[in-house]
C-alpha cells in the first residue's frame, strides 16, 4: 500500500511539474520587433513596463489606418482591443499568435487573418526633423507634389528617417489670425516660401515660423453682444483667433437657471458654429445672487449656431427633445452705453440702427456722420472695420511714450508728440474712405477751426495740464464705438482711462 501511495504521489508530482513547465512556456512571450506582411501592412510588438500600462505594446498599420494599444497575454497569444485616432470608433479586437520560427499571425474578430514576417528595418543614414514655431501646422510628402494637410489632426512636428538621399516637399499653413514668416534650417533663415522642395541628403532640422497677423480680427467680433429668445438669454463673446464663446441661460424661476456653455470655430462661409463639447449645467442661486448648487447634465453636447445677421442667430441643440430651431434676437450690449453719459454725449438711441445707436445730428463731434445710413448692414460693417483699424494704430502712441521716456523727455514734450501722432493716425485711418475723410475733416474744422485736429496748445488750454493732455491722447470715442458695435470690445479701455466704471 505504501508503494502504491508513493507511486501515486510521484505521478501527481510529475504531472504538476509538467503543467507548471507548460504554463511557464505559455507565459514566456519572446517574439517582438518589427513585422510586415506581403501587402505592406506593418506590426510592431514591444514590451511595455510603464506603470499602469504593463503588457505588450502593439502598433498596427493596416490598410492605411494606424491602430495601437497595450495588449495582455492570454495563454500563448496577445489579445485585446486596438485603438485609432478616432476615439469614437468601434473597438478593434485582435489576437496575435506566433507562427513558424520567427513570424506572427494576427486575427481579427470578424475572422480576417494577416501573416506577418519578421522584418529588419534598414539602418538610418540621416534624419530630418520638422518643427513649428508659433500657431500653424506642417505637412510633407516624398517627391515634388503638394503635401495634404489633415484638418482633423494638424501636425506640428514630424520625424523622417532615411537610408539614402531623397527629394521631399514640405508645406506650412498658418492658423487663423497668424501669418507664415519663413522656414529655417538648423536655426538659419532658409526660405520665405510656405512650400519648399528639398533634396534631403543630410541630417537637418527645418522649422516653420509663424507670427500673429496684426491686421487680423476675430470674425465673431461683429456678433458680440446680448441676445434673447422668449425666456432664454444669450451672450456672444470672442474666443481665441476665430472662435465664439456663447452662454445661453434659461430661467425656470427666480433662483433656478439652466445654462448651456458653447464654444467653437466660426465658419465664415456658412456663418455657423458647429460644436461637439457643449455643456449643460443646472444652477441654483441664493437671495444674494450667489451660486449655491451646480449640477452638470453633460459636457459633450452637440449642435449648431447659425448667424443670420449681426442682429439675429438661430440655435439647433441636438440634445433637445423637441428638435426646434430657436431664434435669438440681439437686445443690446453687455455694457449698456445708455447708462454712461460720456458715451451718449454725441449719439442717440436708434432702434432701427444695426447696433441700436447712431450719431446725433446736433453733435459737433459726430453730427457729420449722422447723414449716413446706420441701418444699412453693409455700410456699418465698413465703418466698423475702419474703426477697428483706428484702434489698432494706437499702438504707435505707446511706442512714442516708451522711446521718449528712455530719452528723458518731459511730460510736455511727450504730450506734444503724442497729440500730433494721434491727429495723423485719425486721418490716416480714413485714407481708403473719401467720404469718411471728408466727414472727419469737416468735424475738425467745425470744432477746432482747422481740418487736421486740435493742436497741443489748444488741448493744454482745454485741459489745463500736460499730464491730462497725454492721458486724453489715448482716449477713444465711446459713442462712435457704440454705433459700430465695438462698445463691449473696448470697454476695458474706457475703464482704464476713467471713462467708465468696471
Amino acid at each position: 500500500m505504501k508503494k502504491l501511495i508513493c507511486l501515486i504521489l510521484t505521478v501527481c508530482l510529475t504531472c504538476t511539474c509538467l503543467l507548471c513547465s507548460a504554463l511557464s512556456e505559455a507565459q514566456a512571450w519572446t517574439r517582438q520587433g518589427y513585422f510586415q506582411d506581403e501587402n505592406g501592412n506593418t506590426l510592431l510588438v514591444d514590451l511595455s513596463e510603464t506603470e499602469g500600462y504593463e503588457g505588450w505594446s502593439v502598433s498596427l498599420t493596416l490598410e492605411e489606418e494606424t491602430l495601437g494599444w497595450i495588449l495582455k497575454q492570454e495563454g500563448s497569444t496577445l489579445k485585446g482591443n486596438l485603438r485609432g485616432w478616432d476615439e469614437t470608433a468601434e473597438p478593434f479586437m485582435v489576437t496575435v499568435s506566433e507562427e513558424g520560427d520567427d513570424d506572427l499571425k494576427l486575427e481579427t474578430e470578424d475572422g480576417r487573418e494577416y501573416h506577418f514576417k519578421a522584418y529588419e528595418l534598414p539602418e538610418i543614414s540621416f534624419t530630418v526633423t520638422l518643427l513649428t514655431e508659433g500657431w500653424g501646422e506642417i505637412a510633407y510628402t516624398e517627391g515634388e507634389n503638394r503635401p495634404e494637410f489633415d484638418p482633423d489632426y494638424p501636425v506640428q512636428s514630424a520625424y523622417i528617417g532615411l537610408t539614402e538621399p531623397a527629394v521631399y516637399t514640405f508645406a506650412a499653413l498658418p492658423h487663423a489670425g497668424n501669418l507664415f514668416e519663413k522656414w529655417t534650417k538648423n536655426g538659419e533663415d532658409y526660405s520665405t516660401e510656405p512650400q519648399i522642395t528639398v533634396l534631403v541628403d543630410e541630417s537637418a532640422e527645418y522649422t516653420a515660423v509663424f507670427s500673429e497677423d496684426p491686421d487680423w480680427n476675430n470674425p465673431v467680433m461683429s456678433y458680440m453682444g446680448e441676445y434673447q429668445s422668449d425666456r432664454a438669454n444669450a451672450v456672444v463673446e470672442c474666443f481665441s483667433y476665430d472662435e465664439a464663446w456663447i452662454t445661453i441661460d434659461w430661467a425656470s424661476s427666480a433662483s433656478e437657471v439652466t445654462r448651456w456653455i458653447i464654444d467653437g470655430r466660426l465658419d465664415t462661409e456658412t456663418m455657423t458654429v458647429t460644436y461637439e463639447n457643449g455643456s449643460k449645467v443646472n444652477l441654483v442661486y441664493d437671495e444674494e445672487g450667489n451660486i449655491v448648487n451646480e449640477e452638470y447634465e453633460y459636457t459633450d453636447g452637440t449642435g449648431v449656431i447659425t448667424f443670420l445677421s449681426v442682429k439675429m442667430f438661430t440655435w439647433t441643440d441636438h440634445q433637445s427633445e423637441s428638435g426646434e430651431v430657436m431664434p435669438f434676437k440681439r437686445v443690446g450690449y453687455i455694457h449698456d452705453p445708455r447708462v454712461n453719459p460720456k458715451a451718449m454725449e454725441d449719439i442717440v438711441e436708434n432702434p432701427d440702427a444695426v447696433y441700436g445707436f447712431s450719431p446725433d445730428p446736433a453733435s459737433k463731434r459726430l453730427g457729420a456722420y449722422a447723414e449716413f445710413d446706420w441701418t444699412d448692414l453693409e455700410f456699418v460693417a465698413g465703418a466698423r472695420e475702419i474703426r477697428i483699424a483706428y484702434h489698432k494704430t494706437m499702438k504707435s502712441l505707446t511706442d512714442i511714450i516708451y522711446r521718449m521716456r528712455e530719452e528723458g523727455a518731459s511730460t510736455e514734450e511727450m504730450a506734444r508728440a503724442v497729440s500730433e501722432e494721434r491727429n495723423r493716425l485719425r486721418l490716416a485711418s480714413y485714407e481708403n474712405d473719401p467720404d469718411g475723410m471728408a466727414a472727419v475733416r469737416k468735424s475738425n474744422l467745425e470744432t477746432y477751426g482747422h481740418e487736421e485736429g486740435p493742436t497741443p496748445d489748444e488741448l493744454f488750454e482745454k485741459y489745463g495740464s500736460w499730464a491730462t493732455v497725454l492721458q486724453k491722447a489715448f482716449s477713444t470715442h465711446m459713442g462712435m464705438d457704440a454705433c459700430c458695435g465695438l462698445y463691449d470690445e473696448f470697454y476695458w479701455l474706457y475703464v482704464e482711462l476713467g471713462l467708465a466704471t468696471d
